[in-house]
């Protein structure tokens, strides 16, 4: 998702999912993990093309770079997903949050 359709679609998936008992905390983090994925990958890609043009080489070599950033954002999403509390620790501990 590149970062123009998630602010598009913040305002109609944010409620929805706050209201089926989602942290908004582990949904700001996600969209926050999700933008940055956008960025890693094709066709927006930025953080990939930009360095390639800088380097003159092809941005494939990039691409397969960074692979295993890829994997492990998509990993951390997934995590935040099934366990919001991972996000929402230290602000519980301060008496803040949900």
């Amino acid at each position: 998702m590149d970062i123009m359709s998630i602010i598009i679609t913040v305002p109609v998936v944010f409620p929805i999912l706050t209201g089926m008992g989602y942290s908004p905390y582990a949904l700001v983090i996600a969209l926050c993990f999700v933008a940055e994925i956008a960025d890693l990958t094709p066709p927006i890609g930025m953080n990939v093309f930009a360095p390639a043009n800088a380097l003159r080489i092809n941005p494939s070599e990039i691409f397969k770079g960074v692979i295993p950033y890829f994997i492990c954002k998509i990993g951390l999403v997934l995590l935040i997903g099934l366990f919001h509390q991972i996000v929402t620790f230290l602000p519980s501990l301060m008496g803040v949050g949900s």
